[in-house]
């Protein structure tokens, strides 16, 4: 059995009518998809003539820089005798050129995911040999990244959620603010946060309140029918769930919200 392993473009999916296509006409015996690639199984690849698959690939969402992807071939029972071509649009295509109309993709597109341990950073120190500070050492290294590192703290819930062209959008209702942004006092206000869909930390949004850290936005778009801004959640943002934190991580979170309670105008002048 000879297989074609075809490697997905960034930002793109196939379309499966033709993937069906293809294999109701007989070409290919099957195939798999996955979010990577598409893998056929066909009974063998003549020598003579070429072998044609063609199907349509769609964009979902814009990337920049744009990295070639393969195609692989090999056989069933010997696959690491294989044959790999890589691919990419030619150097003309408008797929290379990043379209900015939408300003949120090309900011957001090499952003990346904030950290799935946001806190770690405060509490133990870096490199191999790992140990944990004090805890005044704790609470300064917090309070400097929350004063000088970001531009607003807030503390509320997530609410809905949806996955709209390679982000997924969130719905944060602000419960206290715990160092105001360019918006100033937006407590109980609801403002959308967004983050790439790769990042796995809204996958399944907890109903408990989330303490959230970033940077001002320049963006606004429509939501609910009221131009808002639109915040972006990357690798320079901290977000923690406010009561679910581990034991030794506990006494600093609580400090942190009980110092910064009252406004961070008081802790980031001193």
């Amino acid at each position: 059995m000879a297989i074609i392993d075809v490697g997905i473009l960034s930002g793109f999916t196939p379309v499966i009518d033709d993937l069906n296509e293809l294999e109701q006409r007989g070409i290919i015996d099957a195939f798999e998809k996955s979010s990577r690639s598409i893998v056929f199984y066909m009974k063998s690849i003549p020598h003579g003539k070429d072998v044609c698959l063609e199907f349509v690939l769609i964009r979902q969402y814009i990337v920049s820089n744009m990295q070639s992807s393969y195609v692989r071939t090999y056989t069933y029972y010997d696959p690491e005798t294989a044959c790999t071509e890589f691919y990419s649009p030619n150097s003309s295509s408008p797929l290379l050129k990043l379209n900015c109309e939408n300003p949120l993709l090309c900011k957001c597109v090499e952003g990346g995911c904030p950290s799935d341990k946001p806190l770690d950073q405060f509490i133990v120190t870096a490199g191999g040999n790992q140990q944990h500070r004090t805890k005044e050492e704790q609470r300064e290294l917090l309070r400097e990244f929350a004063c000088d590192e970001v531009d607003f703290v807030w503390m509320g819930r997530l609410q809905q959620r949806e996955v709209i062209d390679g982000f997924i959008n969130i719905d944060f209702t602000i419960d206290k603010i715990l160092k105001e942004g360019s918006e100033g006092d937006i407590t109980e206000d609801v403002r959308r946060i967004k983050i790439r869909d790769r990042c796995h930390q809204f996958e399944n949004p907890k109903n408990s309140t989330y303490i959230l850290m970033g940077l001002d936005s320049d963006m606004a778009e429509d939501v609910h029918g009221e131009q808002q801004f639109v915040y972006l959640v990357d690798r320079s943002s901290l977000l923690f769930e406010r009561h679910q934190v581990s034991r030794d991580k506990s006494p600093l979170v609580n400090w942190f919200v009980g110092a910064f309670g009252k406004g961070s105008t008081g802790q980031c002048d001193s």
